[in-house]
């Protein structure tokens, strides 16, 4: 996996003082942005991390830009988070014979894959909207009485909490 990349134009202008945002404990840009590209990073790749380099921008006592570098037995993958420049959102996952590129891939709707100087692109439209399909599936666990989804198990959970804080220890 080349990189993930979470970027929001000038969001620290439009987020309250008061906000979970700057609260030192719980707020930054890593827990707020930056789990969706760990997440994805954590799907992707079944290996324990071997090093994690991590630069950060601190503004309040809180991360307003992260950019880390995993290094993995197999590979390398980055991810990196901010409120404080314009760039375009997306995955990109680079293989062997070809690469795949992801959009918005927190609210995905479409991949690119390039292969051989070939460029295939897929769409995968929204049932209702970006959360109408996490929200089907919590209604049914919860109408089915189960306490725990196959889609993202608690130990998914689990270890992307464990690898932000891996992340957050790296940067100090």
């Amino acid at each position: 996996m080349d990189s993930c990349r979470y970027l929001v134009a000038d969001r620290n202008e439009q987020i309250s003082p008061s906000s979970y945002f700057w609260d030192v404990e719980q707020g930054g840009i890593l827990l707020d942005c930056g789990i969706y590209g760990v997440g994805l990073i954590q799907d992707m790749m079944k290996e324990d991390v071997e090093q994690i380099q991590t630069d950060q921008i601190i503004e309040n006592g809180v991360d307003i830009y992260t950019r880390s570098v995993l290094t993995y037995p197999s590979c390398q993958a980055s991810v990196e988070c901010a409120i404080d420049r314009t760039e375009p959102i997306f995955a990109r996952l680079t293989f062997e014979h070809g690469v795949i590129t992801i959009p918005n891939f927190h609210r995905m709707e479409n991949y690119i894959v390039e292969k051989e100087g070939k460029v295939f692109e897929r769409k995968i439209p929204y049932e209702v909207d970006d959360f109408y399909g996490e929200i089907d599936h919590f209604v049914k666990l919860w109408q089915e009485k189960s306490t725990m989804s196959l889609v993202m198990p608690l130990q998914d959970s689990l270890d992307c909490a464990f690898l932000i804080d891996q992340i957050k220890r790296a940067a100090s």
